[in-house]
Parts: C-alpha cells; sequence; structure tokens
C-alpha cells in the first residue's frame, strides 16, 4: 500500500483547531500549505487529500471539493455522502488508502496529502502509514479543542525539501518554523 504526507500546523499547545476552524488566520502560512499540497512532478496526474468528515465540513463550502485534488473523506458514518468531482467517502483511512492504492486512482494519483484532524493523523502515525510529516510549529499558544497527536521522535528523522523555509517565518507578531519529517 502507498504512504501519505501529513501536513499540519500547530500552536506551541498542539493546537490544530477551535469550534470547527483553524485558531489562528496566518495568510503566509496557509499559503505555504497550498503550495505544498498542490506540487506536482507530473502534470498529468492529480494529488490526493484525505480529509476526516470534521475536517471536511469545517472547509468553507464554497473550497469544497478541495480543487484539483482527489477528495477522500474518512467518516465512520454509514450512510455519509457527499458530492463533487473526485470526491469519494471511505468508511476508515485503510479504506481510503486502498481506494487510492488500487486502479484506477493509483494511476492518477502522485502524492497523498492527509489533512486531519487529529483523529486521522494519529491512526496514519500510529499505522506507520506516513512517509514524510510537514508540520508548522507556531510559536504561540492558542485556545483550541482539537490537538495534533502525540508521536515517538524515535520514529522520524529530519529530512530536507527544497521547496521549505528554514528561517523563522512571521505575520502579523506570530512567528513560527517548517519541519519536515521523514518516518523511519
Amino acid at each position: 500500500m502507498r504512504k501519505m504526507n501529513i501536513v499540519a500546523a500547530m500552536a506551541s499547545n498542539r493546537g490544530i483547531g477551535c469550534n470547527g476552524d483553524l485558531p489562528w488566520r496566518l495568510k503566509k502560512e496557509f499559503k505555504h500549505f497550498t503550495s505544498l499540497i498542490r506540487r506536482l512532478d507530473d502534470p498529468s496526474k492529480k494529488n490526493a487529500v484525505i480529509l476526516g468528515r470534521k475536517t471536511w465540513e469545517s472547509v468553507p463550502a464554497t473550497s469544497r471539493p478541495i480543487k484539483g485534488k482527489i477528495n477522500v473523506i474518512v467518516t465512520s458514518q454509514a450512510d455519509y455522502t457527499a458530492s463533487g468531482e473526485d470526491v469519494y467517502v471511505a468508511h476508515s483511512l485503510e479504506e481510503a488508502m486502498t481506494l487510492l492504492s488500487s486502479p484506477p486512482l493509483s494511476d492518477t494519483v502522485e502524492t497523498v496529502w492527509n489533512l486531519g484532524g487529529s483523529y486521522i493523523y494519529k491512526e496514519a502515525i500510529d499505522k506507520k502509514l506516513v512517509d514524510k510529516m510537514y508540520l508548522t510549529r507556531i510559536r504561540k499558544e492558542f485556545d483550541a479543542d482539537v490537538f495534533f497527536p502525540l508521536y515517538s521522535d524515535d520514529d522520524f528523522e529530519p529530512a530536507s525539501d527544497p521547496d521549505v523555509p528554514s528561517e523563522v517565518q512571521e505575520e502579523n507578531g506570530v512567528e513560527w518554523t517548517y519541519h519536515v519529517l521523514k518516518m523511519k
């Protein structure tokens, strides 16, 4: 089965969400996020995004599905439906990965990006379905009700990516750094 990349931004308290939204508004960080999930080496292919149902529903309706991507929503709700071009519903992360690892999608997909939420991140890490983790570490605590899962540093090693800046970023008095980790 293929592997996925995780992309996430987390506050210093590991917060990633609050009341169904991001706890911050950082345009520069969001631009970095979108450039990562858009990046293609083969323009004849598409990237896939995996989102938990709550994450999917937190995306503004006008931005769903995420354009130009194969969108896979993971939900335990047996009767859940979502519509749109290149939109699929899976009832487990393994079902989502099997779908993306099998024809016809396996021939279409270049990179699989896990967009969360917390449970989908944790399951991918625990089941070692991750190739790389692209983490933005925001150097400020924000109110949050959803948190990035704990993981063992023993499972990851630093990696590099020429498209990921190494210097401290800043916007509106908030600083952050980008980190790329490869699963061992």
